[in-house]
């Protein structure tokens, strides 16, 4: 299938999600975030050096705080991200020598994903940082520092996205390095993730989750073991049994199935893992967990053809 074709089957499909919503009752201000950009962006895009992490507030304030045009934007750039993504597993599959129906595999693994595409109809800067990241995956070295600088102008934290992008040997030292800072546990590491488990986060009123904040330190520590995989398997739902969170549970559940037929890039998943017990543990929300961690779990394909690469 063409990249052209692609894009505008990704342009219609985004719509069809966007008319469904609307007709669901759900609204452009659906998510809180939402309603800050729309609303409050001119308190966080007051000049150039407020870009860093604001660089969507900026876009809105350019769009003079129009949803419809940041929706808009947000499906051009989900359906660009489609049409690339699609093209580079084609591309990769063949030069990798793979079978046709783990090529197939791989793209129904990137393109079924409802929450990606509830994502890209809000007022939400999520499918221009997963398609920042993708950029960052795909591009050469050299490259990927501008679509790297891009990430950080969207959301700082999204450094932790680059842990899953490394090299085993390079990944093992930084583990190495991070595990012995948390053996020796200076006061003041200790008083920053202190400080990140007793911080309130609110979250949705449908999610139950728990933090697990209440053990102290140790509450970070369990988060940062239990939460990826309740995320990655889909299992959350077991706890938090609400409607709203389905969708993405069947996809995560489903991705997973898919991913272990493939059988391809194991080591993905693991690195995946790693990156998002960071994440986990600087976050006591699941709800802000899940919008965290979801471009590096959508973006799983391109990683595990990566490894699968390296394993060569």
């Amino acid at each position: 299938m063409s990249g052209v074709k692609v894009f505008f089957i990704s342009v219609l499909g985004a719509h069809c999600v966007l008319l469904l919503q609307r007709m669901l009752g759900i609204d452009w201000d659906f998510h809180p975030d939402a309603y800050v950009y729309v609303i409050d962006f001119d308190a966080y895009a007051q000049g150039w050096e407020t870009i860093p992490n604001n660089l969507y507030f900026h876009i809105s304030k350019w769009f003079k705080g129009s949803a419809w045009l940041l929706i808009e934007l947000n499906i051009l750039v989900f359906a660009l991200t489609n049409s690339i993504g699609v093209r580079w597993i084609i591309e990769r599959s063949k030069a990798l020598r793979l079978s046709k129906k783990t090529a197939a595999s791989l793209i129904l693994l990137f393109i079924l994903q409802p929450y990606r595409a509830h994502l890209a109809v809000h007022v939400l800067k999520d499918t221009l940082i997963i398609a920042a990241l993708l950029f960052f995956i795909l591009m050469t070295v050299r490259k990927s520092f501008w679509a790297f600088v891009l990430l950080i102008m969207l959301r700082l934290s999204s450094v932790v996205y680059v842990i899953a992008t490394l090299r085993r040997r390079v990944m093992a030292v930084v583990f190495l390095a991070m595990f012995t800072g948390l053996l020796i546990m200076p006061t003041e590491l200790l008083e920053f993730l202190t400080a990140r488990n007793e911080a309130e986060m609110g979250g949705r009123k449908f999610n139950s989750v728990p933090s697990f904040s209440g053990y102290g330190i140790a509450g970070t520590f369990i988060r940062a073991l239990v939460w990826p995989i309740l995320l990655l398997t889909g299992s959350f739902l077991a706890l938090s049994q609400s409607v709203f969170y389905i969708p993405l549970a069947a996809e995560l559940t489903l991705g997973r199935l898919l991913q272990w037929k493939i059988r391809i890039g194991s080591f993905a998943i693991v690195s995946v893992a790693l990156s998002l017990a960071v994440v986990a543990s600087l976050i006591t929300s699941f709800t802000a967990f899940i919008r965290y961690a979801y471009p590096l779990v959508a973006l799983m394909p391109f990683l595990m053809l990566l490894r699968h690469e390296e394993s060569k």
